[in-house]
């Protein structure tokens, strides 16, 4: 009798079965290359950025210049002996003059560099201190992704321990944890944090326990619904029935299908977290002055906005794609994920 052999499937066939599936998922490409790049100037930011984004990259020779494609303005001057009060603009000394042009003389023409024009050395442009703009984006791609990451490890952690604890115990356990967790919730996010740091001070451990106490309880609540839904069904009576501790129970049989709403809420989250740490230090309440943050960058050219209006539009227009390329992705994330939105679909 002849059996039919199942054929082993080849890598071609394995290719071409994981573009189908690309293909059929839709992924969302932009926000995938933007998350990516951030990923990437985190990982090798000082690989990556042209120049030192801190105190050692200070060059006042540079300071203020526009972006690379914005040209620079000069007046011309008459060089003379001395400038008369109230002339400076149209004369200039000859001790001056002969720093700009060694030969020049009383009478001559000197043009004079009235506004520094860009440099593809520096193609987004220079802050107050001459430090590259482009270098401290990269750099603040470190310190946004580094805060978030963390916080929102920590609070993923507490979250969703206390919530498999409160769903599946029950009773008085149940009831105490989402009273503590509705009371979490219901303080405005960025006036817990405000309060935090100012209480601890500045500081990236402080800003981080800020952010991780304003999430977790989005982890818990959401985690314990999850675990309503789960805990009387079949394979976790079972488990009950045969002796199987609890912890081994909520860990085993319980965590592992409640991983995918873990898995959104961590992504929806991430934007959130990097647009609180944005805004403490836009408040003043985030890191050190001078240090390389989105936020910080924003409320550094706040003041300057019409003469150097290229302070804030870049680190903003940079908060603003992330924040929005990781909520598109987790919103895709949740409609791929959970079964009853994707029936609906």
């Amino acid at each position: 009798m002849a059996v039919a052999l199942e054929a082993t499937p080849t890598t071609g066939t394995k290719v071409l079965a994981f573009l189908g599936w690309v293909r059929q998922a839709r992924l969302p490409w932009i926000p995938i290359i933007i998350m990516s790049i951030v990923v990437i100037c985190a990982i090798f930011a000082p690989f990556i950025a042209p120049h030192d984004p801190s105190a050692d990259g200070i060059d006042l020779k540079n300071k203020k210049r526009p972006p690379a494609m914005f040209g620079g303005e000069s007046v011309s001057k008459t060089v003379v002996d001395e400038v008369e009060l109230g002339k400076g603009n149209v004369l200039i000394s000859l001790k001056n003059a002969q720093k700009i042009d060694s030969n020049a003389q009383i009478g001559d023409e000197v043009s004079v560099v009235k506004k520094q024009g860009g440099t593809f050395t520096f193609p987004l442009g220079t802050d107050r201190l001459g430090r590259d703009m482009l270098s401290r984006l990269v750099y603040g791609a470190r310190t946004s992704a580094t805060i978030s990451l963390v916080a929102l490890g920590a609070g993923a952690v507490i979250g969703t321990v206390l919530g498999l604890i409160a769903g599946y115990k029950g009773g008085l356990v149940d009831t105490t944890i989402m009273r503590i967790t509705d009371a979490a919730m219901g303080f405005p996010t960025i006036l817990a944090a405000m309060i935090i740091v100012t209480i601890l001070g500045a500081g990236v451990l402080n800003i981080i326990l800020a952010i991780m106490v304003t999430v977790w309880a989005r982890f818990s609540r959401m985690i314990r619904g999850e675990v309503l839904n789960v805990r009387n069904r079949d394979f976790v009576m079972v488990a009950r029935i045969t002796g199987v501790s609890g912890p081994v129970i909520l860990w085993r049989h319980i965590f592992p299908n409640v991983l995918n709403t873990l898995l959104i809420i961590a992504t929806l989250l991430v934007g959130q977290t990097i647009l609180l740490e944005a805004s403490l230090s836009f408040l003043g309440l985030g890191l050190e002055p001078g240090a390389a943050a989105w936020g910080l960058m924003v409320a550094e050219g706040r003041d300057v906005l019409i003469d150097m209006w290229w302070l804030a539009l870049f680190p903003g227009l940079v908060i603003t794609a992330v924040v929005m390329a990781f909520n598109y992705f987790g919103d895709w994330l949740r409609d791929t994920l959970d079964p009853k939105l994707r029936r609906m679909g």
